[in-house]
């Protein structure tokens, strides 16, 4: 390793060449303004006080008498037009000017060009801006079509401006303490190191940007147009920048390796193993060739478009940080982007490639649609991804009306209860528009609806002129005539019932009164009576087949409950007179002692949705069977039964409804159930008394005393119980 001074940098080699691999000319452009004038404040303090100034590594290999830079290209640029400028300044290019013109790139002709014309064209520097002085000469430095879209020519000649105006502010320098800033030159040959260095070092030991390497990668083998290489170099970099390096880096890689998997989805190589291809930590080879065909450079140009003119972010909720990949700290290796995130940028890669200029409701209602495929999928896999990459595929040469392509090519072998319902939706919101009845509008309420989003198909079923809701549920049902009226009816109390708000107040309210109906509960490792949902797909689909009735008796209880609360008033208010009129009617007493307990001890449901947790591992309710008989039930402290940690529904109930009564000399709860002798469970005290509410034998054993009860009564028989005990 040496130190070097520009001036003894290129007096020691022949040439020095910035080869194609590197990335433009970078720090002169405007987004980089402040960090660059910072960079030139440090420069000219030295030129001023002759202090020293180091600027680290410069990273490249010989070739034959010439120096390659691998990295520090940047700073080499700067200091090269610094000279150039404080020689030209004080009249004293000529004798700097063959040692100058050793620096060349080899980025674009036009960038090379440019270089060389500097040194040998004369020019004066005067009040104007240099960039302004050199576009006047009328192309004998730079033609107009270079000095426009050439994203290393507009950078240098910004940065000459900046030296410029810096200049002007401290022009009490002197030229030799040019030489006071050095650099050291680190020779990959001498330490036996290839090019592979440039993607795992900089100039600080930190790994280089991925983004930039794929970058020049996609431009290496096409001969890109002037226009589009001015938008991936400005347009694309200002977009992920944000104001911090890191950021272009990381998202730039985001956006080009997730694109290079959508391009590559109709290889066999991807479809078999998309689960590999969407890992971005890959070296750049052949696996990103589908980067380097224009058309797909095109499509992402696109994409961009509809990202920074059309939008995007307000309907597909993308922006720059989407695309953020996680770090962990102490890793170099970026993490998967979620599932859910890929399949949102593969819709709008298929939209930017097959209908890159939408309208504003075109782009909508595409939205939309892609919105309610996304949301109601699992994605629990990724191999899920290149159906969803097809099926966007499918549909987005037809999204300037989106709706008559789905009426038009109603069945799709992917995701295909989802795409029946949005051709079902499709149809009516097509109608609607020609009608103006309020189709289209309640169905949008329905999309932007935090837990429904879109996913409203047992909505418009019960609301179909032809539902019978005493028959049982068939998923192959084909109704086609469903009722507006009904429909807002059902839709507006579905939403108000599944209002954060609401849920967080009255949910134990909603699932009383609800069961009221009938049992809607179905088996989901032990019973699921719902949960509070949150926004996770899980919850969503388990609330979904609880509210369809798909699972349970086949019967739809939800419907009916909807029929109860329907016409004016408040939600709660009507919630709870159901409840208190169904708790006092014979119908109550028909159901089962379980059902009876369940409605009407709201501590029951308390204690299940006490767990905040997704569906799948929300609490349940056990039921035991001996010889088909009933004998315990049980409150599960997940979803598997323990009866060391499940509390028994009699018991707990009992228990409850003795503090409901003041009940003195209670205990806490105990919940010491006895799997092989069940009747000496101590389930609570009273007067320090074991209490065993004993569902099986029908009793209640208290001390020593045992206790019939008729389950088919279960709260008569709690308050007979307490008279005989005389408490």
């Amino acid at each position: 390793m040496q130190v070097f001074s520009l001036k003894t940098f290129l007096q020691t080699y022949k040439a020095v060449k910035v080869p194609m691999l590197q990335r433009d000319y970078a720090q002169g452009r405007k987004s980089q303004e402040s960090t660059a004038n910072a960079f030139l404040e440090v420069l000219f303090n030295t030129l001023q006080t002759g202090q020293d100034l180091h600027l680290d590594f410069i990273y490249g290999y010989k070739e034959q008498t010439c120096f390659i830079p691998i990295d520090g290209q940047q700073r080499l640029t700067t200091l090269w037009l610094l000279y150039f400028y404080c020689c030209k300044r004080a009249n004293q290019l000529n004798g700097v000017r063959a040692l100058l013109a050793k620096f060349t790139y080899a980025t674009r002709l036009g960038s090379k060009d440019f270089c060389q014309n500097l040194i040998k064209k004369d020019f004066k520097l005067d009040d104007q801006t240099p960039s302004q002085t050199i576009k006047n000469m009328g192309g004998i430095i730079v033609g107009k079509d270079d000095s426009d879209n050439d994203p290393t020519v507009k950078a240098m000649l910004r940065m000459l401006d900046l030296i410029h105006a810096q200049y002007k502010e401290c022009p009490n320098i002197t030229l030799e303490h040019l030489e006071c800033i050095t650099f050291t030159v680190f020779d990959m040959e001498d330490f036996k190191l290839g090019e592979e260095l440039y993607i795992k070092m900089n100039a600080r030991g930190r790994q280089l940007s991925a983004y930039e390497n794929l970058k020049a990668f996609m431009e290496a083998k096409q001969n890109i147009p002037a226009s589009l290489l001015e938008s991936i170099d400005n347009k694309w970099s200002d977009y992920f920048f944000e104001g911090k390096p890191n950021n272009l880096d990381n998202r730039g890689l985001c956006f080009l390796h997730y694109a290079n998997v959508f391009f590559s989805l109709e290889s066999k190589s991807t479809r078999e193993d998309i689960s590999e291809a969407i890992n971005p930590n890959k070296p750049i080879n052949a696996f990103y060739a589908p980067l380097q065909e224009l058309q797909h450079i095109q499509t992402l140009d696109h994409a961009m478009d509809l990202l920074v003119i059309h939008h995007a972010q307000d309907f597909f909720n993308i922006n720059a940080a989407f695309f953020h990949l996680r770090t962990e700290e102490g890793r170099v290796e970026y993490g998967i982007l979620e599932y859910k995130k890929i399949a949102y940028f593969f819709a709008l890669l298929a939209l930017a490639k097959h209908c890159p200029k939408p309208s504003q409701k075109a782009f909508q209602d595409y939205w939309r649609v892609c919105k309610h495929f996304i949301e109601n999928h699992r994605l629990g896999d990724p191999t899920n991804l290149k159906s969803f990459g097809q099926l966007f595929s499918f549909i987005a040469p037809g999204a300037q009306d989106i709706y008559h392509f789905l009426d038009q090519n109603p069945t799709h072998n992917f995701h295909s209860g989802i795409y029946a319902l949005e051709v079902r939706k499709a149809r009516l919101i097509l109608q609607d528009r020609q009608t103006k009845q309020g189709w289209e509008a309640i169905l949008n309420a329905t999309s932007d609806h935090e837990f429904l989003r879109g996913w409203v198909d047992f909505l418009l079923n019960f609301s179909d002129a032809h539902f019978d809701e005493k028959a049982t549920f068939n998923k192959n049902s084909n109704y086609n005539s469903p009722n507006l009226e009904k429909f807002q009816q059902y839709a507006t109390l579905t939403m108000q019932i599944y209002n954060e708000d609401f849920l967080d107040q009255h949910f134990a309210l909603f699932q009383r009164a609800f069961l009221c109906v009938g049992n809607y509960s179905f088996y989901y490792t032990n019973y699921f009576y719902g949960n509070n949902p949150t926004q996770h797909f899980l919850d969503r689909e388990a609330i979904h087949d609880l509210l369809e009735g798909s699972f349970n008796t086949g019967l739809p209880y939800f419907k009916t409950f909807l029929d109860k609360l329907s016409g004016a008033g408040d939600l709660e208010k009507k919630m709870r007179n159901f409840w208190k009129d169904y708790t006092n009617s014979n119908a109550f007493l028909q159901r089962g002692w379980w059902d009876q307990l369940l409605i009407k001890q709201k501590g029951l449901f308390e204690f299940v949705n006490a767990k905040k947790d997704i569906a799948p591992r929300s609490r349940r309710i056990a039921f035991e069977w001996r010889d088909s008989v009933m004998i315990r039930v049980f409150l599960c402290n997940g979803t598997k039964l323990f009866y060391s940690t499940a509390l028994d529904l009699l018991g707990f109930g009992f228990y409850l409804y003795c503090q409901e009564k003041n009940i003195a000399g209670l205990s806490p709860y105990i919940n010491d159930n006895k799997e092989k002798n069940y009747p000496k469970s101590t389930h609570f005290k009273i007067h320090n008394k074991r209490v065993c509410a004993d569902s099986q034998n029908k009793t209640i054993h208290i001390g020593k005393e045992s206790y019939p009860i008729d389950l088919s009564n279960v709260f008569s028989s709690f308050d007979r119980v307490l008279k005989n005990l005389g408490v």
